[in-house]
């Protein structure tokens, strides 16, 4: 499909082009690399470990995945700076999630036709998020976190959506990935997500049926469980008291390491997050919203409800990590998702917008009424909509034909004339171009504020160190 090529190509370039084409920088991103070389090296995959020191800082998924590529044939000589094979864990989780959340929109459509359009914006507004650039690129489990989850939770909706009876397996499949990837808060805001978006529906007990709670979460038991428990009966109290005590639960309860922000943090990360179309952002979640409200009342059917689900999805991470005592901004990736998928809520309302008025133009048209009499080139020319009404008359022109042209034009003029105001309230020609223009500079001076921002940040942390 054209929507899935195109999709991929912006992948390709946003998160891969140049991707080793520098080396591991700050404190974090090395550690991660270390540690899964040393598994390729040493032939443990069990333990992760740096320099011979035990790493429990996050679950083994991404240092497998780091090994993984560290083990493939010639890796020092198309990974000679070693990065590649410790970023695409990254890069390639933002690349997959981007392409599902394009295929999600095609496939199901939101109140209107098949456009290519809207999975395109959805995916882009993911894929052109500052903080998705910065850690789809980036070797740490954030990206891959966000990944793996928003993966899980799209595939649970589309479960949702249909109507067959097939198993659901692969959205249990992803969220056991995610756990194995930075621990128990992937189930949470799963959890949270899927909750709240079932309290909104009023066939819940038939959508829950569909997903198979029951088969579902044996099938992440499986996946997930093993590795704790055998790490646990490893290493015994070390790893619990640095994975669940220090990495988990201290870090919700507790500030760790400086990290203390606001409650309202996360609404700064979200506009920032969301750049440059951080306004449309605001516009979908007012729409989906709006959408929720009628489907409290109503009821909805479900295969048009992506956008109350990214609402409950965006509002699940939201509300759980402004709770928490120790805040980064890393933390806001896995709602980038459905924030997207709220920019195209955006833009599927202006498409509505400008349909309607394509609508109304089209229908003008099609309500003139031209006609000739025969022989004496008698012009009548009439038009009818709702209280608006138009007449012209020109009859007994000697020469018949030779002057309906003329007539035809200066019926429609007057037509137009009078009319033209009542159907549409501003030029759309002269007004889309102009909001273009703006709304490009905007999008412009946000990228440079953006980057300037993370300039002065960048050089601080090198001075500071």
């Amino acid at each position: 499909d054209v929507y899935k090529r195109q999709i991929l190509i912006f992948g390709i370039l946003i998160f891969l082009l140049g991707l080793g084409s520098t080396g591991l920088v700050d404190e974090t991103p090395p550690l991660f690399a270390a540690a899964g070389r040393a598994m390729s090296e040493s032939g443990d995959w069990l333990t992760p470990k740096v320099n011979g020191i035990l790493r429990f800082d996050k679950p083994p998924l991404i240092y497998w995945l780091m090994g993984l590529f560290y083990s493939l044939p010639k890796n020092e000589i198309w990974d000679s700076f070693g990065t590649i094979s410790a970023r695409l864990p990254s890069a390639l989780a933002s690349l997959f999630l981007m392409i599902i959340i394009g295929d999600t929109i095609y496939c199901w459509p939101q109140n209107g036709e098949k456009k290519i359009g809207a999975p395109i914006v959805a995916s882009l507004g993911f894929a052109l998020s500052p903080l998705i650039i910065i850690w789809s690129r980036t070797a740490v489990s954030d990206a891959l976190l966000c990944g793996m989850l928003g993966i899980s939770l799209l595939l649970f909706w589309r479960r949702m959506a249909c109507d067959s009876k097939e198993k659901c397996n692969s959205p249990w499949i992803f969220l056991g990935l995610a756990i194995l990837t930075k621990g128990p808060v992937a189930f949470v805001l799963a959890a949270l997500t899927l909750i709240s978006f079932l309290f909104s529906q009023k066939d819940w007990k038939s959508l829950l049926y569909k997903i198979k709670p029951k088969r579902g979460l044996l099938i992440t038991v499986l996946i997930s469980l093993p590795w704790y428990v055998l790490e646990l009966i490893k290493e015994g109290k070390p790893f619990w008291d640095s994975f669940f005590g220090y990495h988990n639960f201290q870090r919700y309860t507790s500030v760790v390491n400086n990290h203390a922000e606001p409650i309202w943090f996360f609404i700064y990360i979200m506009i920032i997050g969301s750049l440059p179309f951080t306004p449309f952002l605001f516009h979908g979640i007012f729409e989906a919203f709006n959408d929720l409200k009628t489907s409290l009342k109503k009821g909805c059917n479900t295969s048009e409800s992506l956008f109350i689900y990214s609402l409950c999805w965006l509002c699940s991470v939201f509300t759980f990590f402004s709770i928490s005592a120790t805040k980064l901004p890393s933390y806001w990736l896995p709602a980038i998702p459905a924030a997207a998928i709220l920019l195209s809520n955006s833009f599927n309302g202006k498409q509505r917008l400008i349909d309607d008025r394509t609508f109304k133009r089209n229908t003008f048209l099609d309500n003139v009424k031209i006609e000739q009499a025969d022989g004496t080139g008698s012009f009548l020319g009439r038009y009818n909509r709702g209280p608006h009404r138009i007449q012209m008359d020109y009859c007994n022109y000697d020469g018949g034909a030779k002057y309906i042209g003329k007539l035809r034009n200066d019926f429609l003029k007057a037509a137009f004339t009078e009319e033209i105001s009542k159907l549409w309230p501003y030029n759309q020609t002269e007004d889309d171009s102009l909001r273009m223009v703006l709304s490009l500079t905007f999008h412009a001076l946000s990228l440079g504020v953006v980057f300037v921002l993370y300039v002065f940040q960048v050089s601080a942390e090198w001075l500071g160190e």
